[in-house]
């Protein structure tokens, strides 16, 4: 029993000092600004590509900045969790709806 509480506590540990250094990241404004800056010009080029590579959505979805916007917040929500001792088998699951959410959002039409 001891053995599982100091992996269980190392783990802990392990993640704390990394969600103190990512999330700490926020203490530092000149950083967030920058980030912000560089959002603000990719975003605008990613919905783009995004309706580039997936016009069934630009034809189907009543609002396809808005869908592209929900998958790339979708793909940086599970890219802060690889942050995390998430299992690989879920990550992929996630992945996977994510897939079956695009092929939705391209197959119907969206009023």
């Amino acid at each position: 029993m001891s053995e599982y509480r100091d992996r269980r506590q190392n783990k802990q540990a392990k993640l704390s000092e990394r969600s103190n250094q990512t999330f700490g990241l926020k203490a530092t404004p000149e950083l967030i600004a920058r980030i912000d800056a560089n959002r603000a010009n990719s975003d605008l080029v990613f919905l783009a590509r995004f309706i580039t590579c997936f016009p069934e959505i630009e034809a189907n979805h009543a609002n396809p900045q808005q869908f592209a916007g929900f998958v790339f917040a979708t793909l940086r929500g599970i890219g802060a969790f690889g942050l995390f001792d998430i299992a690989q088998d879920e990550t992929e699951g996630q992945l996977e709806v994510l897939v079956q959410v695009i092929v939705e959002a391209g197959s119907l039409r969206w009023v």
